[in-house]
């Protein structure tokens, strides 16, 4: 009855072991700009779960306990094709495209025993174009969500009302976890172009100007003073006759 009991123990503490070992953690990043949005989720694999999903990855390519790097390729594919929700709703759009990605960071290959960090991270993004007063609604996963919005985009409203903080040429929201919220954002308009009506004097045309003027000048002279001249040296010549 006692070894029954120590063995209990043992294999109770064994599990809480590895499930203390085991961790799965994840966050979103929504970043909106005037013409696009762009939803990233990531997810952390830690501990014994980094090698169930490393042994997971192996068992659908050649399972030799090793992954390789064609199998995290068709793992990335899978998984890209089984993304069904888009977190977010954009309404009064013109055009609306979503492209979907899926990507696994390559220290993921190696022996399945190996315990590593595996980040895997399912990127959406919508190309749109911003109308005014454009309702972005946003459904974040059960994890910590940011939003990020450029300073080209006007917020009229958040609901519900949430603090923002500028950082860099973003407004960053932190959303409540499992809460909708909307955004009503417009387009901000480019300011009026200020012509410059200053006139700019050319010194060097100036100057050739003045020049050519000058040159006329002394022409003008010469072709008055050679008759003046001719005509004193004829009285000179008289005279002494």
């Amino acid at each position: 009855m006692a070894i029954r009991l120590k063995i209990v123990i043992s294999l109770t503490l064994l599990l809480l072991m590895n499930t203390a070992a085991a961790c799965t953690t994840q966050d979103t990043t929504v970043i909106i700009n005037s013409q696009n949005i762009t939803s990233t989720t990531t997810v952390y694999y830690t501990g014994n779960d980094s090698t169930r999903l490393q042994t997971m990855i192996d068992f659908e390519g050649d399972n030799n306990s090793y992954v390789n790097a064609w199998e995290l390729l068709k793992y990335e594919n899978t998984k890209r094709k089984q993304i069904a929700s888009i977190p977010y709703t954009i309404e009064n759009v013109s055009l609306q495209q979503t492209n979907k990605d899926v990507t696994i960071n390559r220290e993921t290959i190696g022996k399945t025993n190996t315990a590593r960090q595996i980040n895997i991270s399912t990127t959406l993004l919508s190309i749109y174009t911003c109308k005014n007063k454009t309702p972005i609604t946003i459904k974040p996963p059960d994890n910590r969500t940011t939003i990020l919005i450029h300073e080209n985009i006007n917020i009229e409203q958040i609901i519900p009302l949430l603090k923002t903080k500028e950082v860099d040429c973003y407004q960053q929201i932190t959303l409540q976890t499992n809460n909708t919220t909307t955004f009503k954002l417009a387009p901000k308009k480019e300011s009026p172009t200020v012509q410059n009506t200053t006139e700019y004097i050319n010194t060097g045309e100036v100057e050739t100007t003045a020049n050519q003027q000058n040159e006329t000048d002394d022409t003008l002279f010469i072709v008055f003073a050679i008759p003046v001249l001719l005509i004193i040296l004829l009285i000179i010549l008289y005279r002494r006759k």
